[in-house]
């Protein structure tokens, strides 16, 4: 079973990423948290296979410094950074912190979906 871990401050998107990986079936464990803080701590206690985090969170800590205290814990993390405004130098900058991929908000399932398969796949092969 795959564990996913999403952090975001928007309760509503949390759901839309429960419902879509629990009707993939008993393959995946998702995890929600609504603020950084509580995010890392589920991520220190559960190690996710998969976390996507808001870009934009409002609270204690942004996106970008979850980002960076996931990779201190465990440089390997496969992260999906969200956002509902990225552009090419947000991109950019974020992959240098270590994110594997940036999501647009709105996504589809399938993108969704497609994505965590081949993080998935990387994780695997110890990439």
């Amino acid at each position: 079973m795959a564990t996913v871990l999403v952090i975001d401050d928007e309760k509503d998107i949390c759901q839309c990423f429960e419902d879509l990986f629990t009707t993939e079936g008993p393959n995946f464990k998702v995890l929600k948290a609504d603020n950084g803080p509580d995010g890392l701590e589920l991520f220190k206690k559960n190690k996710p296979d998969v976390v996507f985090v808001d870009l934009q969170l409002q609270a204690a800590m942004d996106g970008a410094e979850v980002v960076k205290r996931i990779k201190q814990i465990d440089p390997t993390a496969k992260i999906v950074v969200v956002s509902g405004f990225i552009d090419d130098k947000d991109d950019a900058s974020v992959k240098r912190i270590g994110v594997d991929s940036c999501l647009a908000k709105p996504s589809t399932p399938d993108e969704m979906m497609r994505l965590v398969k081949k993080l998935l796949r990387q994780k695997e092969k110890g990439r």
